[in-house]
């Protein structure tokens, strides 16, 4: 890999002729005008880094990538990197742009680019940043709560569960809210942090292979993870708005998979991609019975990927099922009675999801969750109720006041 920088930055760019008078200021000496691009002007960086885009247009995405002044090139061997090179210098000639020597770097095995290392094997954090973030103290108002979490959401992509993690720090930042720093505000605080430390190296994408995209949703939040050959491409996370909140099971899962695509669309929507959720009713969505206005409109979104669906259990999919499910007091594990209640729960599984799916009074919800398109059910009714309920690893748990995983109660039949 190689790394360049223009010297000069902007004033490589010339003013446009009948532009260069917007430019001028007033001194003791007289008026002036920038015959280059300055420095500060608004359209400035859009503009630079629209002109830099377009130098190299043929190459990028191919061997090069361009961020402002800085252009990354990489290549899978020696002999092709210095074919690249050469290329790259031709078309920097061409549009008459000069690199700051000093700062270019050659050949090289890893490389430190926007705040990321860069190597062979994928994409990982600058340790020098990540201790900056750690040290820094407890916010003592919201602006600097905004503080942290800016400098905090540019590795959001290395951390799973990110939005979940940070819900109680959002908390904060809303307006007429008082600015409390409770100790489940710390604890978030802190888990954002250990994450951080512990964030993984992220694949470099392959374009000409295909991708698994894991999605998951909760009564909280959605999570995706784009995967290539068993290893995360990136992972995103983000908590539900207040309407989403109310959507039904299969809404949310659906939900999941449409913002996934949406926000991975310049990648995806050339390739063909296999959804692996642990919903099956996903799997289905075409032709089912019943089916919502808001599901129809994603159904015509998703048609114009190229997917295949894939149905798992929770079980298997456990890598969304902690981005989605595990908010963060089940991760710190403050709701200790919740833990209890489900390993006793545990001991009678079988017995217990048996009874819940053949229970006179909410049999047909179970049902209705396991199986939307159960024609033993009233899928009209069954619809409104089940916003109140989930079925996780084939358990009914009641959830209509729950804020996260840990604050759901499992549904006991009266026969037991």
């Amino acid at each position: 890999m190689s790394a360049l920088d223009l010297r000069s930055g902007y004033f490589l760019m010339a003013v446009n002729a009948s532009d260069i008078v917007k430019t001028a200021f007033v001194t003791k000496n007289g008026t002036y005008a920038f015959r280059r691009m300055p420095f500060g002007l608004s359209g400035a960086a859009p503009n630079f880094q629209k002109a830099i885009d377009i130098i190299p247009k043929s190459v990028i995405g191919k061997f090069v990538n361009v961020y402002m002044d800085d252009v990354i090139i990489s290549s899978p061997s020696f002999t092709q990197h210095v074919e690249h090179l050469k290329e790259v210098f031709r078309l920097l000639h061409e549009a008459g742009l000069t690199l700051n020597k000093d700062k270019c770097k050659f050949g090289c095995e890893e490389l430190k680019y926007l705040g990321l290392i860069i190597n062979k094997e994928g994409i990982k954090t600058d340790e020098t940043k990540v201790q900056a973030i750690v040290e820094i103290k407890p916010p003592r108002n919201s602006k600097e709560v905004s503080k942290f979490l800016g400098m905090s959401q540019w590795y959001a992509k290395f951390i799973k569960n990110y939005a979940e993690l940070c819900e109680p720090l959002y908390n904060l930042k809303r307006k007429f809210k008082k600015f409390i720093w409770s100790i489940e505000v710390q604890k978030a605080f802190d888990a954002v942090k250990v994450a951080i430390t512990k964030a993984p190296v992220l694949k470099l994408p392959n374009f000409k292979k295909p991708f698994e995209l894991f999605t998951d949703a909760s009564s909280i939040g959605v999570g995706a993870v784009p995967n290539q050959e068993q290893r995360p491409v990136v992972f995103a996370s983000r908590t539900l708005s207040a309407a989403e909140r109310n959507y039904t099971v299969t809404e949310k899962e659906c939900l999941a998979v449409v913002r996934a695509l949406n926000k991975f669309k310049t990648y995806l929507v050339s390739l063909p991609i296999k959804v692996i959720t642990d919903h099956a009713a996903l799997t289905r969505l075409t032709h089912g019975k019943n089916v919502s206005n808001r599901m129809i409109r994603w159904a015509l979104k998703l048609a114009e990927f190229n997917i295949e669906w894939e149905h798992r259990a929770a079980t298997q999919n456990a890598v969304t099922d902690v981005l989605s499910r595990n908010p963060i007091e089940s991760i710190i594990g403050e709701k200790v009675h919740c833990a209890i209640i489900r390993d006793l729960v545990l001991s009678y599984r079988d017995k217990l999801i048996e009874e819940q799916r053949t229970d006179s009074e909410l049999g047909h919800i179970y049902r209705y969750l396991e199986n939307p398109e159960d024609s033993s059910v009233n899928a009209t009714i069954c619809e409104n109720w089940s916003r109140d309920f989930r079925l996780i690893e084939d358990l009914l748990f009641y959830a209509k006041y729950a804020t996260s995983l840990g604050e759901m109660r499992v549904y006991i039949p009266q026969n037991l």
